[in-house]
């Protein structure tokens, strides 16, 4: 600090004060220019970063072969953080007791492309069918989350709590999802793909099969 008083004052006795606060001026121009491109830089990595993440899901296949109305469910979540994680959220792990809510089993087979892309069931969720963002990284504020997520193996679902998967996969999530929504699809790192009806309330289960 000191030796930047020191720079000024220095700048005063040598030039003219008009040529001093002009240097001071383009000092402080360019330091906020720079500041201006690094936050641009680091954002626009950023966005790329994430928007590539759900590159795989761009042109997926979503064969759904039942959509199932569920009962809130009474345990917590096996893909939740644990309140010692540094990733726990109290408002969204842990607490599924939300009366705006909706639940359903989805039992659905999902193809990334390329077909032998790693990739992470646990992060999908459900957004409106209709919905489609305006910018970058933009989240749908009524979008549905998983539950539990559940994988075929060996002529039967078994739990999966974290981990990626490699290419095609059956599998069976229990969604809560906003209680007015009806025609959605599957999200992924902002990327969407398939579609499916969800039964209204009270109704038995859809069987289908759509992409």
């Amino acid at each position: 600090m000191l030796q930047l008083v020191n720079f000024v004052l220095s700048l005063f006795v040598l030039l003219p004060w008009w040529a001093a606060l002009g240097v001071i001026a383009g000092i402080v121009l360019a330091l906020f220019a720079g500041g201006w491109y690094v936050v641009h830089r680091l954002r626009r990595d950023l966005t790329d970063i994430a928007l590539n993440m759900g590159k795989p899901m761009e042109d997926a296949i979503a064969q759904i072969h039942s959509v199932t109305p569920a009962p809130m469910p009474e345990g917590p979540s096996s893909i939740d953080a644990d309140e010692d994680d540094e990733n726990y959220d109290p408002e969204l792990d842990g607490d599924w007791d939300d009366e705006g809510c909706r639940f359903f089993w989805i039992d659905a087979t999902i193809t990334p492309q390329p077909p032998e892309t790693l990739w992470d069931p646990t992060t999908l969720v459900l957004v409106n069918a209709d919905w489609s963002p305006e910018e970058d990284l933009e989240i749908c504020e009524e979008t549905g989350i998983p539950h539990t997520v559940e994988v075929w193996r060996e002529g039967r679902f078994a739990p999966l709590s974290d981990g990626l998967l490699t290419g095609p996969q059956r599998l069976r999530m229990l969604f809560a999802v906003p209680e007015n929504s009806k025609d959605v699809k599957f999200g992924y790192h902002f990327t969407y793909f398939g579609r499916l009806t969800l039964p209204a309330a009270g109704s038995a289960a859809l069987v289908t099969a759509s992409v």
